[in-house]
């Protein structure tokens, strides 16, 4: 049994016997860290059983230059967006002390919006910070979150400190439609980016925000979109 192609995705967190007899059984070997190696060097152990490796975090190539690394970002998965909107500003993920303090300056700042809010954050404890605030025990699903995202209007994204590299959030918002809320100034560099639907503040200053929440999203130019979809970008990572 032999295949043309084995793709894997942060091969760091695989076995190294899974991965040395992949490698055997494969023509081409191919891998995504879809997080920056400094959270994930582990990967670079591994360089000679891949053809390939690509990095979501540009940086990471100037970081680890003795290594066979490309860039590339996330992607999104195409799905319909029909749902109901329920929510102006959702959220979940890791529960961070200083996440937890940007959520409560953006509160603090929109409170007379009257905005509906789905923040969860994941702390290893029930509790309740604010309405429609919450601290998770356990996560959620990749389909809950996709559910939950197509029913709110904006997303809020919280850049990691060890990278620049762009979130899934992003793409999922391009895939459909949403605003976002972000930290992540490296977003202005790409070519989707637009100040009417990506908001930039470091969680002190929210100068427009109101404004950025009261103006329609702008829509994204489709052959700019499609180059983020799974089936190009796939097309990308195997020629």
């Amino acid at each position: 049994l032999k295949f043309d192609y084995c793709f894997v995705i942060r091969g760091d967190l695989i076995p190294a016997n899974i991965l040395h007899y992949a490698r055997s059984i494969s023509d081409k070997m191919i891998d995504y860290q879809l997080d920056g190696l400094a959270v994930s060097e582990k990967i670079l152990d591994y360089d000679n059983l891949f053809d390939q490796i690509y990095v979501f975090n540009e940086q990471d190539i100037v970081n680890y230059p003795n290594y066979n690394l490309k860039a590339i970002t996330n992607c999104f998965f195409e799905e319909d967006n029909q749902e109901v909107i329920e929510w102006d500003i959702y959220y979940t993920g890791a529960g961070l002390d200083e996440r937890v303090e940007k959520i409560k300056q953006l509160i603090n700042h929109i409170k007379e919006k009257d905005c509906k809010l789905n923040i969860n954050l994941l702390t290893g404890k029930d509790s309740i910070l604010a309405d429609n605030v919450k601290f998770l025990k356990h996560g959620i699903s990749y389909e809950e979150n996709i559910l939950l995202t197509k029913k709110s209007n904006v997303l809020l994204d919280f850049k990691r400190e060890e990278h620049d590299g762009l979130s899934l959030r992003f793409f999922e918002a391009l895939n459909f439609n949403k605003k976002i809320i972000t930290d992540n100034k490296a977003v202005v560099e790409y070519d989707f980016y637009n100040p009417k639907n990506i908001y930039i503040t470091d969680f002190t200053n929210f100068n427009g925000l109101i404004d950025f929440l009261e103006t329609p999203f702008q829509e994204i130019d489709e052959l700019i979109k499609s180059k983020y979809n799974f089936k190009n970008w796939i097309q990308q990572i195997l020629r």
